[in-house]
């Protein structure tokens, strides 16, 4: 493990009204050197779908399925290595993804129903929603974590 910077950003940011929590933005360094700055196994199951959907859409791409696949190759390996690397930019992708995914859905709801389009984006609704709200997944990828009011 690095050791954790001795100086760095530390700052709270505006207290939620419901819940009292706010987040603390703290340096990518800092982010880092934490416990909880690694990947979990949920963010590598994660990984390892992007990747694994990127191995089927480039089977579906060879097969015939248009241009626009390759496309779809390139971003879901593109989210899995920037989420390996620990880059922010692994959000925006996903975000991407989220909407590719629902593109792909209607294209293939025009031709028929295809299983894998309909469980590809019920996993990345999933997975976007845990990249955006999870407390491991804001340390490492938004450099932030929830604080809470003592006593709780």
């Amino acid at each position: 493990m690095t050791e954790f910077p001795e100086e760095g950003r530390f700052e709270r940011g505006k207290m939620d009204r419901l819940t009292g929590a706010q987040w603390v933005h703290v340096t990518p360094a800092m982010a880092r050197a934490h416990p909880q700055g690694h990947l979990s196994l949920m963010l590598w199951f994660i990984v390892i779908i992007f990747v694994g959907a990127a191995g089927f859409q480039l089977w579906e791409t060879l097969g015939g399925a248009g241009q626009l696949g390759w496309v779809g190759v390139l971003l879901k390996l593109a989210t899995a290595i920037l989420l390996v690397l620990r880059a922010p930019y692994a959000l925006v992708l996903a975000m991407v993804q989220l909407i590719f995914s629902v593109f792909t859905l209607a294209t293939f709801l025009a031709d028929g129903i295809s299983p894998f389009a309909i469980v590809e984006l019920i996993f990345v609704i999933l997975a976007v929603s845990y990249l955006m709200e999870g407390d491991r997944p804001n340390l490492i990828y938004r450099h932030r974590f929830r604080s809470y009011p003592k006593g709780e």
